[in-house]
């Protein structure tokens, strides 16, 4: 049962930290846009897209927390996905001027 809930927990983290990079991804390509706040055809403005960067980031961290208090596996994939996930964090962070 132990082992269940780990496997499933580094499967939540890992789900984080790839939407986390999805979303990093996204708008670093909609933020170098040359048009006015907007990206292609029916996009949001850059403030909303702001805003949801703003709430990944607050889930990655959350996941940080999450990952700090967890039990380390022998493997040291805990550990990796906590240096990711702080990495992300760092990431958004310097986008948004954090």
């Amino acid at each position: 049962m132990l082992r269940s809930n780990r496997k499933s927990f580094t499967t939540f983290v890992a789900g984080l930290f790839t939407a986390g990079a999805i979303g990093l991804g996204a708008y670093a390509l909609s933020s170098s846009s040359s048009t006015a706040g907007v990206v292609g055809p029916g996009a949001q403005p850059l403030a909303s897209q702001t805003k949801e960067v703003k709430q990944a980031l607050d889930h990655l961290k959350q996941a940080r927390d999450l990952l700090k208090d967890a039990d380390h596996d022998e493997k040291g994939h805990d550990h990796k996905a906590l240096e990711y996930t702080k990495q992300a964090i760092s990431e958004l962070e310097e986008k948004l001027g954090d």
